[in-house]
């Protein structure tokens, strides 16, 4: 073919874009088009998290529509059990697999995970919450995948905000959706290159910051590879109570947070037991766009500080 002055081919790496109220509410739009009445499962990872204020997220649409449901494994690092995954797909009839990218980092199994799941013909969907940068900017998840959500709230400073999005050969499958909000902020008003490169380099700095807790302080993912753009830095409490300690540190002023603290209750504790006890250690720090060094030499020496007080 000749070539054009400028493209022209108007589908040519399109991606369907569709706004919602919260990411949850785009992930339960998807699910009634990828199954419309069909028989089957969705497979979801056994680290889902509840909260009062936020319910459990992910499980609260599959709980919703009233579809059956299978988990598979996570490793003591919180990575896939890919034998696990491969175990779920033979023996049972999987239509939807959600993959979590877990506070803006992607797990090592994902390309391996989106692979097994196409060769049986599963559809994928990418709960990108926390990795809406880890794609948009680092270009290391969402690609592979028939979709994606991100959680505008998790990454900017706005209140709310969902975001469907769907390869460009899977657009007609939701024809007839609709966004369901009008005053979203959207996502590219924001200088999301800066508010990465921010991110990573506190979450670099802070890494460094934690060496003296080391004993104290585990680092889950102590390497920030290329493309990653952290949403929070996961460290876990190794010698105190997680709860005691995350209750001191935010009386304290400074704001952390324990994502997936209490697993929802059909991840029970004796099939599950290595997410149990991770989410019973797991504290999440702040790297943010707003925070600098003195923020982050401030907040690390308050941890030591706080440790050492719940040892007294």
């Amino acid at each position: 073919m000749k070539i054009s002055k400028k493209a022209i081919i108007a589908d040519n790496c399109l991606r369907k874009v569709m706004f919602f109220e919260n990411a949850r509410t785009g992930f339960r739009t998807f699910l009634k088009a990828a199954f419309n009445g069909k028989p089957g499962k969705v497979l979801l990872p056994a680290y889902i998290g509840w909260s009062s204020k936020e319910g459990s997220g992910v499980f609260d649409p599959v709980a919703e529509l009233g579809m059956d449901y299978v988990f598979y494994r996570m490793t003591d690092r919180l990575h896939i059990a890919m034998e696990d995954v491969v175990r779920c797909f033979r023996e049972n009839n999987i239509v939807v697999a959600v993959i979590i990218h877990y506070f803006g980092y992607v797990d090592p199994a994902y390309e391996d995970f989106v692979a097994a799941a196409h060769d049986a013909g599963i559809a994928v969907l990418e709960d990108e919450a926390h990795s809406m940068l880890s794609d948009i900017i680092g270009g290391i998840c969402g690609r592979r995948s028939e979709a994606g959500i991100y959680s505008l709230h998790k990454l900017l400073p706005v209140d709310k905000g969902g975001v469907l999005f769907l390869k460009n050969d899977n657009k007609k499958l939701i024809a007839n959706e609709q966004s369901r909000v009008e005053d979203i902020v959207p996502y590219w008003e924001y200088d999301l290159f800066t508010i990465a490169k921010k991110r990573r380099e506190n979450a670099m700095a802070l890494i460094k910051m934690l060496g003296k807790l080391a004993g104290e302080v585990d680092i889950l993912w102590p390497v920030i590879n290329d493309g990653v753009v952290p949403q929070t830095l996961p460290v876990l409490i190794k010698n105190v109570s997680r709860d005691k300690l995350y209750e001191a540190i935010n009386l304290g002023g400074y704001g952390v947070i324990s994502l997936y603290h209490t697993m929802i209750e059909q991840i029970n504790k004796e099939m599950f037991p290595v997410s149990h006890g991770l989410s019973r250690k797991i504290m999440n720090l702040p790297v943010h766009q707003d925070l600098g060094n003195k923020e982050l030499h401030e907040l690390v020496d308050y941890l030591e500080l706080s440790i050492a007080g719940l040892k007294g």
